[in-house]
């Protein structure tokens, strides 16, 4: 059953309140963060839409004058143009139009003649040279004059005579005016507007007496923009054809500056505005302010609502731990009887090991199974077991601990005699509410005569029975196993050894005294060679040796040849048993991933090879032997 942990609840309040806490932080950070973009972005885009009006009415008013300077342009004989300006009465006109103050017309020469008859002539430079191309163009009077002062605007068309450009036609206005004509009253947003080339230079501008536009801050602000052409870029802005940066002046006044281009190519209205004029925000204070609101009040209403419910569940936890208690000292009472009668009537340890008050209690069978009477150790591992067998019980505790599950093994213990006996060994544990064990619990069961019996069972599947050497399947697991588990880089062999001519032994002596022989045989291999070689019988008058950490070739024919001159030296004190030798074939075994199959085959095919060429001697396999053995089926 799951153990109760009521402080759990009181770290999952404190956690919830720690989360509530950092939502409020980061949901005012995050509304807080919004208010000043939606603000930034509201403002720009009401901007821009004020600026692009602003523009189009600029542009509808500089194509009417081109539109006036057209009609007017009809009038005039291009074939006797001296003649016929006096007869345009071009003072009433000018006087007609205020701004207006001259009209000039030049041929494509750049000779020309104002609208009083007076001579002038003209630099020609591109302004000019476009408008001999066919296209309408403004250009500052100084560009004709010379004079930096003169500072009135010329829009000028070209002029046609069957379909053929044969000079131009402008009139003359002063750049105040245009300035009031072309740009709408805008003193309540207290704004700047003006049109500037794509140098930054100014063409005319609204205000020009304001401070900002005086101060030094506005010619650097002027000559960081990057004029844009709107018809050439595919940029994405906030309103098509205006783009709007921020700017900070030296004492860190914010303005919004607005650029877009006008119809006129190379012109740029440019609108200049302090952010704290044109920034709106009760708008979306009101708004962010409702959303944070709302957001704090879920927050709240989450936070009480999850509380209650630990609240609750804490109740229902202690009344649930209640009648656990009362549920556990009554199954406590009936276990504590179970344990009376199990221990008074078995033959079996049980045991019980206080850790909190170091204390041991145990049945009457654990004196006469030991021999001793139980004392608590600190060191659990130290009792009564035997050393090889420590390791094995640690882990058991191990996993009693991680799993707080019974764990049942194999042990071996060290009675009070020294004798040495297999136990089954069960454990099971009593913990805390922290999850630590308190108690632990152990019965000992003697498997000792089944365990030898077992063990007797698997020897005698593993062994010859008549020469008491391994049998053929279990050296070969065994090389197997050894191989695969070696992680090291030493050279071991495989040696096979065959009696030669045994089969007459059988024939003249009788089954009875081969067996003799053969027992013989097995004795004086297994005495010449270490404890740790594998020495088995593969069957009939065949044997296998493993050799272990083998230094070299030499040393693997030393050994094979002492081998076979032990068995011809064998002395069975029988006359008849005379001159009895045997053929060894052998492989040294350098990659430990080889199969063994291939082991068994390279030394088999070294034995043939001794056996044809004279027996009673040994040969180590080399690669190409086998080649002489291609018409032996048992080979291949």
């Amino acid at each position: 059953m799951k153990k109760l942990q009521v402080p759990n609840k009181i770290w999952l309040l404190i956690i919830a309140t720690i989360v509530l806490v950092v939502f409020l932080f980061v949901s005012i950070f995050y509304f807080g963060s919004k208010y000043q973009e939606d603000i930034k972005n509201y403002t720009i885009g009401t901007i821009e839409k004020h600026v692009l009006e602003q523009n189009l009415y600029f542009d509808a008013l500089i194509n009417n004058q081109f539109d006036e300077l057209t009609n007017i342009s009809k009038f005039v004989d291009l074939e006797n143009v001296e003649e016929s300006l006096p007869l345009l009465n071009f003072t009433e006109i000018v006087n007609g139009n205020e701004g207006l103050v001259n009209f000039v017309i030049f041929d494509i020469n750049g000779h020309g003649m104002l609208s009083d008859g007076t001579s002038i002539n003209f630099n020609a430079n591109s302004n000019f040279k476009d408008c001999l191309n066919g296209d309408r163009v403004i250009i500052k009077s100084s560009e004709i004059s010379n004079d930096d002062q003169d500072d009135d605007i010329i829009i000028m068309i070209p002029m046609y005579i069957d379909n053929m450009i044969i000079g131009t036609m402008g009139a003359y206005y002063k750049t105040d005016y245009l300035s009031r004509v072309l740009i709408r009253d805008t003193a309540k947003l207290n704004e700047f507007f003006c049109v500037a080339n794509n140098d930054g230079k100014i063409i005319f501008s609204n205000n020009t007496t304001s401070d900002f536009y005086l101060s030094t801050d506005f010619n650097k602000i002027l000559q960081q923009i990057t004029f844009v052409d709107f018809a050439k870029t595919d940029t994405a802005f906030q309103s098509p054809g205006a783009l709007t940066d921020e700017y900070f002046t030296s004492d860190g006044e914010k303005y919004y500056i607005t650029q877009v281009t006008t119809s006129y190519p190379g012109w740029n209205l440019i609108h200049v505005v302090k952010a704290s004029t044109v920034e709106f925000s009760e708008y979306f204070t009101n708004n962010n302010m409702f959303y944070l609101m709302l957001t704090m009040v879920l927050a709240f209403f989450v936070f009480l609502i999850y509380s209650a419910w630990l609240v609750f569940s804490y109740k229902k936890d202690v009344e649930t731990e209640k009648q656990v208690m009362l549920h556990n000292q009554t199954e406590l009472v009936l276990m504590h009887e179970r344990y009376q009668i199990l221990a008074r009537y078995s033959d079996v340890v049980i045991y019980e090991l206080d850790l909190v008050n170091k204390a041991v209690f145990a049945n009457e069978n654990f004196e006469n199974f030991f021999g001793i009477k139980p004392v608590f150790t600190e060191n659990l591992a130290s009792s009564n077991l035997y050393p090889e067998d420590i390791t094995r019980f640690q882990n058991m505790l191990d996993r009693l601990n991680n799993r707080h599950e019974a764990v049942i093994d194999q042990i071996r213990f060290v009675k009070a005699d020294k004798t040495v006996i297999w136990c089954q060994l069960v454990l099971a544990g009593v913990y805390d509410k922290s999850e630590k064990m308190i108690r632990l619990l152990g019965r000992i069961t003697n498997i000792d005569k089944m365990k030898r019996e077992t063990e007797i069972m698997k020897m005698k599947s593993q062994i010859d029975s008549m020469t008491n050497l391994y049998n053929s399947e279990t050296i070969k697991e065994l090389i197997i196993q050894f191989l695969s588990n070696d992680d090291t880089d030493n050279v071991h062999a495989l040696m096979i050894i065959d009696i030669d001519d045994f089969k007459s032994i059988n024939d003249r002596y009788g089954h009875k005294q081969g067996d003799v022989v053969l027992k013989c045989i097995a004795q004086n291999i297994k005495s010449i060679h270490r404890s740790t070689d594998l020495v088995g019988r593969l069957g009939g008058d065949e044997f296998m040796i493993f050799l272990a950490n083998v230094k070299n070739t030499r040393h693997l024919d030393k050994i094979a040849a002492n081998t076979v001159n032990k068995i011809a030296n064998i002395n069975f004190n029988d006359d008849t048993l005379k001159a009895i030798s045997c053929s060894a074939g052998a492989v040294l075994i350098k990659d430990h991933n080889t199969s063994f199959n291939i082991l068994y085959y390279q030394a088999d095919v070294a034995l043939y090879y001794a056996k044809r060429h004279g027996k009673n001697q040994h040969k180590l396999y080399k690669r190409g032997m086998e080649k002489e053995f291609e018409d032996n089926p048992d080979l291949k």
